[in-house]
């Protein structure tokens, strides 16, 4: 054999050669399965399409504390301590001496006391239907409105039996009122439709303010059970309220209307607000002159109006929707059902009936001034 023959291959070179080949097959691999060129203009994504803006909202302030005090969400029917005790849609709400809260448990056909503290006891009522007498058999049918004067005599608007009771040393009797109609008269020969609303005025005489939601109307009923036909108003009044002083009627909203389908603007913090209305307002509570606090009958949200705007102090509004719910805590977190009653006690602390979370709720404001009492 050739002594050229013989020569072996040089191991470096060997590699070498072994490595670029190696290179070349990986080069090739990438461009033919993974690279893609460039395409000049990008390609829109697929299935990806432009999400339309949430709902405008405005929540409560931070520094408003918000509690419940009686009831829970749970409806039922029970007495007891804080949210031991029951309520099934709580509406109007008044307040007596040493702050002692008078609630219409409007499904419960009961008319419920609640304690500072929480503690909650029926005043009157059992099961639903008509029957005046001692408090614990007498009888109401979807009470609404609710109304207490300075000596603890109860008056109460029972809606759905079209009359107007009152609870006074342990009895309940007829003040006026019978079968569902229209009609002026003392007692029994007056006719109510679906009265909603009960206010006492004391000037010039003492005098109750009904507001007959079947009939559209204000009506004034004596303490004597007479009753006048009253104004025609626009529409079907939920609620009445007096004007600060305890002289004349007030209105939820500025323009006079009774129930008004627009109401002034929300403001407050956020920039959502320049789309947000008061759309139905509800009860009302003045506090002065331009000053009120009001909840809209189709939103979750303790309101402060003064004068053509509206700050949330606590709970939400929504627009479109609402924010309906039932939650504790700062003003800017507390949720609300719809509120059926709002009232205020010498401290300036404001107590809502929370008509759907079927409890009672007590809100802080710090600043708040007191509403003035109607004074005889």
């Amino acid at each position: 054999m050739s002594r050229g023959l013989e020569r072996q291959v040089n191991p470096k070179i060997a590699a070498l050669v072994i490595l670029l080949v190696i290179a070349a097959v990986q080069a090739w691999w990438w461009r033919a399965f993974i690279w893609r060129p460039k395409s000049p203009t990008p390609r829109p994504k697929a299935n990806m399409m432009q999400m339309p803006p949430g709902p405008a909202q405005e929540t409560g302030r931070k520094d408003v504390a918000v509690e419940t005090i009686a009831g829970d969400p749970e409806p039922g029917c029970a007495d007891g301590p804080g949210r031991d005790a029951r309520f099934d849609a709580p509406t109007g709400i008044a307040i007596g001496a040493n702050g002692v809260l008078y609630v219409a448990d409007s499904r419960n056909h009961r008319i419920r006391i609640v304690r500072p503290d929480g503690e909650t006891t029926t005043l009157a009522g059992s099961t639903a239907g008509y029957r005046d007498g001692p408090v614990r058999t007498a009888r109401f049918q979807s009470p609404c409105g609710i109304a207490v004067d300075e000596s603890g005599r109860v008056y109460v608007a029972d809606t759905a039996n079209h009359r107007i009771r009152l609870i006074d040393n342990g009895e309940v009797r007829t003040l006026a009122g019978g079968d569902a109609g229209f009609a002026s008269g003392r007692g029994a020969a007056a006719r109510f439709r679906y009265p909603t609303a009960i206010v006492l005025t004391h000037r010039p005489a003492k005098t109750l303010l009904v507001a007959d939601c079947g009939n559209r109307r204000l009506r004034t009923v004596g303490l004597d059970g007479s009753v006048q036909s009253g104004t025609l108003l626009p529409s079907a009044p939920l609620s009445a309220a007096l004007g600060v002083g305890g002289t004349g009627w007030e209105s939820p909203l500025p323009d006079g209307a009774s129930i008004a389908r627009t109401g002034p603007a929300i403001s407050g913090i956020h920039s959502a607000l320049k789309s947000l209305s008061i759309a139905h307002p509800g009860v009302v509570l003045p506090l002065g002159p331009e000053t009120r606090l009001l909840a809209d009958a189709s939103q979750g949200a303790l309101l402060l109006v003064e004068g053509t705007t509206a700050t949330v102090l606590a709970g939400g509004i929504q627009s479109p929707g609402s924010m309906l719910g039932w939650r504790d805590f700062s003003g800017d977190q507390a949720l609300f059902g719809r509120i059926g009653g709002i009232v205020q006690d010498d401290a300036g602390r404001i107590y809502v009936s929370d008509t759907d979370a079927n409890c009672i709720r007590r809100v802080t404001v710090p600043g708040l001034i007191r509403r003035k009492e109607a004074g005889p």
